[in-house]
């Protein structure tokens, strides 16, 4: 694991990147990761690449996509993919890029986890994934879920391999809890074999459960998760992060706004009082409510990158402006975590 970061990973004093984790020419890599979950399906390949094109003339280099990714829309595998591989081919300059993948999600139904990490399931879906993508390599493999009744020596040796064969060059660990990845890295560094670098789970200024998600595979982030987070120096990816646009809709609409899905996993006692004290926060430093919910996630003790999930690309450039706000040192409307 790379430990060349500056101040919580900032890379100088430009909150915009961290220096934690490069780009293959050596650039430091964006805080805020477009996420393109219903790249090529719900948003088109025209409009996804449009939305590619805005993000990295903002300067964002850093994207996030999975072999599964809308597979539950029409059955396929690799559509999220095989869309940023279009762009790719036709915006080259893959070096300059920070992409990961995810790999090793299963159906639900197929373990308790769904996850499936054997070594040829893994290398299977890797090299899926660099032939949808037109590349050679990928910045982050990541685990999308983790097995839990298989031994995580036996998962760290597999991604090992992956990454001394060039394949991958750093390792993620998507929803897994943090005593599996404390285990797995406390063998991969006895062993001297890459562990995980990264993580990411469900985070954000709402606060959700895995079974107000309706996927107990999910791991969304709590008070033992913060705890732990806030020493273990590892940097945490936050999905989810801007609640689906809860806290704008509920202040401005009110809660008829909100769709099924979003009421389900949000809105709540808790999250209604947290509604609140953004909106107090809002009105005392004039910067507007979307903007308060990424830079939370962006303004913690421990150091923080936000998957921004989007089908506008006035979203993204909203995201990036408020990455030149004059945020609080430590933005805080919580009660507790």
């Amino acid at each position: 694991m790379r430990s060349d970061k500056g101040i919580r990973g900032q890379a100088g004093n430009d909150r915009r990147y961290s220096s934690r984790f490069c780009c293959a020419d050596g650039s430091p890599v964006s805080t805020i990761a477009l996420g393109t979950m219903y790249f090529g399906s719900r948003i088109s390949r025209t409009e996804s690449a449009k939305l590619l094109q805005v993000y990295t003339s903002l300067g964002g280099n850093q994207i996030d996509t999975a072999r599964s990714y809308a597979s539950w829309l029409d059955g396929r595998d690799g559509t999220s993919e095989q869309a940023i591989g279009m762009w790719l081919k036709e915006h080259g300059k893959r070096e300059t890029l920070f992409i990961g993948t995810k790999g090793g999600l299963m159906p639900r139904g197929y373990n308790r986890d769904r996850g499936c990490l054997s070594c040829s399931h893994l290398e299977e879906e890797l090299h899926k994934s660099l032939d949808a993508l037109g590349t050679g390599y990928v910045d982050v493999f990541w685990l999308h879920r983790d097995e839990r009744e298989r031994p995580v020596e036996e998962i760290v040796d597999t991604c090992d391999a992956l990454v001394r064969q060039g394949l991958v060059r750093y390792v993620g660990a998507s929803n897994w809890t943090t005593e599996r990845i404390q285990a797995a890295n406390a063998y991969a560094g006895a062993a001297g074999k890459q562990g995980f670098s990264m993580s990411q789970i469900q985070f954000g200024l709402g606060v959700c459960t895995p079974e107000a998600w309706g996927d107990e595979s999910v791991i969304c982030m709590n008070p033992v998760s913060y705890e732990w987070y806030r020493t273990a120096d590892i940097p945490l990816y936050a999905y989810s992060a801007q609640a689906q646009g809860f806290f704008s809709l509920y202040l401005e609409q009110g809660e008829d706004a909100l769709n099924e899905d979003t009421r389900k996993k949000y809105l709540t006692e808790e999250n209604m009082a947290r509604a609140r004290r953004i909106r107090e926060a809002s009105l005392r430093t004039g910067i507007d409510v979307s903007s308060l919910v990424i830079q939370y996630v962006l303004t913690r003790e421990f150091e923080t990158f936000l998957i921004l999930g989007c089908s506008k690309a006035a979203r993204i450039r909203d995201a990036f402006a408020s990455m030149d706000l004059q945020i609080p040192e430590l933005l805080d409307v919580r009660e507790k975590m």
